[in-house]
């Protein structure tokens, strides 16, 4: 059989298998939509012993296979925000053949939100390889998947115009890692092993431990670029210090700011943050975290709005070996009446594009755009100095507010983010229109040129 062959077959089994899954997600969406998912999983389960039997190609059953299958298409039917993703799970050992360098996303998560992220990173993959013919391929592994010596036979891919989810004839073993979405309660600890375990056999991890808790740890992040980068004052409290010793501190800058934002030292995505204008109410907050986390009380910044709602932006920044560049950035507005933009606040993801032209005008946010390029830059090499290249956090989200004093609009950096999220919202920064899906078409410049500098 010829290599032509073998992709025929491939694409006419995953059209079939994606026609089947369509009518079955089509089938339940319209008579178990009002049911839990629970029952939903049962229901489906019943019946998913037709699909492959209709297919007319031959499998071994595995329960694995029903279960995934149960779980996505009853994530399907509860959200529908990727529902134009044409994904599919594959009963086959499938043998599909990758070109080097291979980059594997490592994930803790089979949600519908990471799929659409490994799907926006293969289509970003395709225009990277159509505009210059260098190819990149990206593959998705769970962090299940992956064996001692950095191989899983599992994967999500792109193949045929598909999201295929399927096991492999043979086992692949990725050049370059970047480690996403991992389970909040082990993210650090999973971080750290993985990226250890890469590095032992000589895959490039592009978001290294030894950076990623510069990011990870807020007060890190502090220390390392306060003298370089705008970013709140702040006060640090170990969880282990006497209160009483650093209330002063935290009471002078209540009153110096007004407001204040308590955040543990360690944490993600908005989770245990919380702002207030009471120093009783602070304090009380202070030792909620402090049972589990230190603490940081920074001051609020940012006097730029939309429509009077707080707004923050997070922008994502890739080294493509010359420099760090922008890839896109999404606006996250808050909740009436609250500074606390992210989702786990109430607040929304909206175009950044579209919040940033109405703040600031055309022509401002083009001198702003100028501006933010040179500063992400100069924050991508601050937060890695005194690191050799190889170790360099190399994607990373930065999480900004925006200030105005007279004509000058500058940017106060609140976080890092060494595994970056909501990368199916990111848009290309430009002052007219609303930009193009960008997740990682500035790195993959750097893996392609670093992969063959080796050979």
């Amino acid at each position: 059989m010829t290599k032509s062959e073998k992709i025929i077959n491939i694409k006419e089994i995953l059209e079939k298998l994606y026609l089947e899954q369509d009518f079955l997600k089509e089938y339940y969406s319209t008579n178990c939509n009002k049911r839990n998912v629970e029952e939903l999983k049962n229901c489906i389960s019943q019946t998913l012993h037709n699909l492959v039997k209709r297919t007319g190609i031959s499998y071994k059953e595995t329960s694995y296979f029903f279960k995934r299958l149960s779980l996505i298409i009853s994530e399907n039917i509860v959200n529908r925000e990727l529902g134009g993703i044409p994904y599919v799970l594959s009963p086959f050992y499938l043998s599909i053949e990758f070109s080097h360098p291979v980059l594997a996303v490592v994930f803790g998560t089979f949600q519908n939100f990471f799929r659409g992220v490994i799907w926006a990173m293969a289509l970003d993959s395709l225009e990277y390889f159509y505009k210059t013919g260098n190819r990149v391929d990206i593959i998705g592994f769970h962090h299940e998947w992956v064996s001692k010596n950095m191989e899983s036979k599992n994967v999500i891919c792109h193949c045929s115009g598909y999201m295929v989810e399927t096991a492999l004839k043979l086992p692949v073993k990725p050049d370059y890692l970047l480690i996403l979405g991992l389970p909040l309660n082990v993210e650090h600890k999973l971080h750290k092993e993985l990226s250890s375990r890469a590095s032992k056999h000589n895959i490039k991890v592009l978001n290294p431990y030894v950076s990623a808790k510069r990011a990870d740890n807020k007060l890190l992040t502090h220390l390392i670029l306060d003298k370089e980068i705008p970013m709140p004052n702040y006060v640090y409290i170990n969880r282990r210090e006497n209160l009483r010793s650093i209330k002063e501190e935290v009471k002078e800058i209540l009153r110096s700011s007004g407001k204040v934002v308590v955040k543990p030292v360690t944490g993600t995505e908005g989770i245990g943050v919380k702002s207030f204008v009471n120093i009783d109410e602070t304090l009380e907050w202070i030792q909620k975290i402090r049972k589990k986390d230190d603490v940081l009380v920074e001051e609020a910044r940012g006097n730029l709005t939309y429509r009077g709602r707080s707004f923050t932006i997070r922008i994502v920044v890739s080294f493509t070996g010359k420099g760090f560049e922008i890839e896109g950035g999404f606006a996250q507005v808050a909740s009436k009446g609250n500074i606390i933009t992210s989702t786990t606040h109430g607040g929304e993801i909206y175009n950044i594009n579209k919040v940033l032209q109405e703040v600031l005008g055309e022509k401002e946010y083009e001198r702003f755009l100028s501006m933010l390029k040179s500063y992400c830059n100069k924050v991508g090499y601050t937060i890695n100095k005194y690191l050799e290249e190889d170790q360099y956090l190399k994607y990373m989200g930065l999480d900004l507010v925006l200030e105005k004093k007279g004509n000058n609009v500058t940017p106060i950096l609140l976080e890092i983010n060494s595994r970056p999220s909501g990368l199916t919202y990111l848009r290309t920064l430009t002052s007219s229109g609303l930009g193009e899906s960008n997740v990682i078409k500035n790195l993959l410049k750097y893996v392609y040129s670093n992969f063959f500098s080796k050979i």
